[in-house]
């Protein structure tokens, strides 16, 4: 159950219908070994327990009479042959590795479970790149805070880096401690001398994706976005249509490089 891909704001806003049942099994709630530790001396995280706690609510309520709609949390279940039917489902025990790494491993335990509508949605599996170290059993690139171990120079952010978790907060502090990581090695003098200069990066850059927005034309957006907002009296008014931001940030961009001045 901790290892559930969610997050706590989807958690609790799906929980704000009232007019769905929710269901889950008390059997199912498993914690593996290490979260149940941490959880029984008060150090686990905080979002993890509300999110644990709220799923445990869940399973005491029940479901209860009538027809309405519901949702059913299963856990410990991976599904493994559609029959036409149904999804038929094995079940599965948390292992832990002498590391410390979870994993889910299937039993000879199956479940059948009938069904009239079947939405794939399995995720996300990073994909190994030439030369490049890559963990087979967690489908992402080995690294020691962004730091692709034994490859000196390479660095690696987001669901490559650390697998599909987390959302847009996530990948930001994630992407913050890469490139802490690479600025830490830049300044110490670990990395090699760039082949070409910044000059010919930005070139290159301008010729394969000319819709490229740079910082000033992402400054150029933000300001016309708080400049709207305050009209509307909001802290600020999004920008919604690619094509849009893109004139916006192209021309004041461009008027930059003339010396014009231009009010969007």
């Amino acid at each position: 159950m901790a290892q559930a891909a969610f997050t706590l704001p989807e958690l609790i806003g799906l929980l704000g219908h009232d007019d769905v049942d929710f269901v889950v099994d008390r059997k199912e709630l498993v914690l593996d070994p290490a979260t149940a530790v941490l959880r029984e001396s008060g150090g686990i995280d905080p979002g993890l327990e509300r999110k644990i706690a709220a799923m445990e609510d869940l399973a005491w309520q029940g479901r209860r009479p009538g027809n309405r709609r519901r949702i059913v949390f299963r856990y410990l279940m991976s599904p493994t042959e559609f029959t036409g039917t149904g999804v038929r489902a094995s079940r599965n025990e948390l292992k832990v590795d002498g590391d410390g790494t979870v994993r889910a491993m299937q039993t000879s335990a199956v479940e059948t479970i009938e069904a009239g509508l079947f939405l794939r949605s399995i995720g996300y599996r990073g994909i190994a790149l030439p030369d490049v170290p890559f963990d087979e059993g967690l489908g992402v690139i080995p690294n020691e805070l962004g730091r692709v171990v034994e490859a000196s120079g390479t660095y690696a952010a987001g669901w490559i880096k650390r697998g599909p978790t987390g959302y847009i907060g996530t990948n930001k502090t994630c992407a913050q401690e890469t490139v802490s990581s690479l600025l830490t090695d830049f300044n110490a003098g670990l990395l090699p001398a760039p082949g070409r200069t910044r000059t010919s990066l930005s070139g290159l850059v301008a010729k394969r994706r000319p819709e490229t927005i740079n910082l000033r034309g992402w400054r150029a957006i933000d300001e016309l976005e708080r400049r709207r907002g305050s009209e509307a009296g909001k802290v600020r008014q999004k920008l919604t249509d690619t094509s849009e931001m893109v004139q916006v940030a192209t021309q004041k961009s461009s008027a930059k490089r003339r010396g014009v001045r231009v009010s969007t």
